[in-house]
């Protein structure tokens, strides 16, 4: 029997009218399906050492070079190991060490329509660690990120923007339900 887990479902900041199709992916036995625009693609697709990772950019972005992300990642194994709350604080806590700037990290705590928490995080000098060109530029980034407990795993849905100007993407982000995913959903893939 198939059971849909609705994971979260909410706004995801786009004009009305924008055409939108869904995606999914396959992570650990749960098909993830995430609502995008139809000008986005997916760059990204892979599974290493317990972890995979699905990201999606805009038309005309790479994944060396994006400006808008959304990146859906399954931990293997996790639910039962940590926390939600544990795990949030502790991705937040390495993304400050990359941080060679002003950091924000707001937590908005448990989430109301999925079993997880969210936050909104953020660097004024970050490095592009997706830069294939030699040389890394440093960016601003600042992202809205959620984690899930599955049945096994533990899902680190974000979406997030690059750009030269921090405080922009800071007042932007201060209204974090503009960049929830839209209609996301986990559902128990059959063998």
């Amino acid at each position: 029997m198939k059971v849909k887990l609705l994971a979260a479902a909410a706004s995801l900041a786009l004009l009305p009218g924008i055409a939108m199709a869904d995606d999914s992916a396959e992570i650990y036995g749960q098909s993830l399906t995430v609502s995008l625009p139809l000008d986005w693609k997916k760059v990204h697709d892979r599974e290493l050492g317990g972890m995979h990772s699905v990201e999606f950019v805009p038309e005309g972005q790479t994944m060396a070079e994006w400006q808008e992300i959304i990146c859906l990642q399954g931990f293997e194994g996790m639910a039962s190991r940590v926390d939600v709350s544990e795990f949030l604080d502790a991705f937040a806590a390495r993304y400050q060490e990359s941080c060679q700037g002003d950091w924000t990290f707001d937590s908005f705590g448990e989430m109301t329509e999925a079993q997880g928490v969210h936050a909104v995080i953020g660097c004024s000098r970050i490095t592009n660690q997706h830069s294939t060109g030699g040389k890394s530029k440093y960016l601003a980034e600042m992202g809205y990120f959620q984690v899930l407990a599955g049945p096994r795993d533990l899902y680190l849905l974000h979406r997030s923007s690059r750009g030269p100007d921090y405080q922009s993407m800071k007042r932007e982000y201060s209204d974090y339900t503009s960049h929830k995913l839209s209609s996301l959903k986990l559902t128990p893939t059959s063998n």
